[in-house]
């Protein structure tokens, strides 16, 4: 029988954001295994700024995984207390999406719902439901892939000022795993500050640091800080499901 994971993506603006899809493949071709005894379903918060790396293209190619995975969701409308199945304010119709009910995903993969900040507002408008608050409850577990420069320190400022980060500060410490994979600049990574800050983020808020790696950057330089690889990502993810229930 398999455990099933609920889990929260969360993506800030670091040019490793273009990694999202290839996060999402990574998962939903490992729930494909037969041995997999693990269930995901993902739900995904971009951050405004993500907006500046994550491109139709990549839009498109989530899209497709949400589309695949509602397909074969009874309902249509809301599931899991409430939360909108909705990606980026579209809510699936099934009679709109209909040419995607023949493809089957993953037994044990489902991707439903891709939010931004303007979901919140249109939640409460609607339904009047806090939406950040909806997601922390639902949420098993809590992967911030990329974690950058700017969304640490508003994390460990305590700084609630969009969808992600009203979730995090609404999170179960040492209840529920918190898991950060950071990616910026070698030289802001080695600053004095963030290492200040993630001392922070793994003490109060009790964060499972993901440290990147050296190569050549972005920038042209080489040097720390891309973001790990999905391999060693998702290894983490999977250790932190053995002290999950279920």
């Amino acid at each position: 029988m398999s455990k099933k994971v609920r889990i929260v993506i969360g993506v800030t603006a670091s040019v490793a954001a273009i990694k999202l899809p290839e996060l999402v493949d990574f998962i939903d071709s490992y729930c494909s295994r037969p041995e997999c005894t693990l269930n995901f379903e993902v739900k995904i918060i971009i951050t405004r700024s993500s907006l500046l790396f994550i491109n139709e293209d990549i839009l498109s190619r989530l899209r497709g995984h949400f589309l695949r995975s509602m397909n074969h969701i009874e309902t249509n409308s809301h599931v899991d207390g409430d939360i909108p199945c909705s990606f980026l304010g579209e809510v699936f119709c099934p009679e709109k999406d209909g040419s995607f009910t023949a493809t089957v995903p993953s037994r044990n993969f489902r991707l439903t719902g891709l939010y931004a900040d303007n979901d919140e507002l249109l939640l409460w408008r609607r339904d009047k439901k806090v939406l950040h608050i909806l997601l922390k409850s639902w949420a098993d577990m809590l992967l911030i892939s990329p974690l950058d420069a700017n969304t640490l320190a508003k994390i460990v400022s305590g700084i609630a000022d969009n969808l992600l980060t009203c979730v995090v500060r609404a999170w179960q410490v040492r209840i529920k795993p918190l898991l950060v994979a950071t990616a910026m600049n070698s030289d802001m990574y080695n600053h004095p500050i963030t290492g200040e800050q993630l001392d922070k983020l793994t003490t109060t808020f009790f964060a499972h640091h993901i440290p990147p790696t050296a190569k050549i950057l972005a920038c042209g330089e080489f040097g720390i800080g891309a973001m790990a690889s999905l391999e060693e990502i998702f290894k983490h993810v999977v250790i932190a499901t053995a002290d999950l229930k279920g």
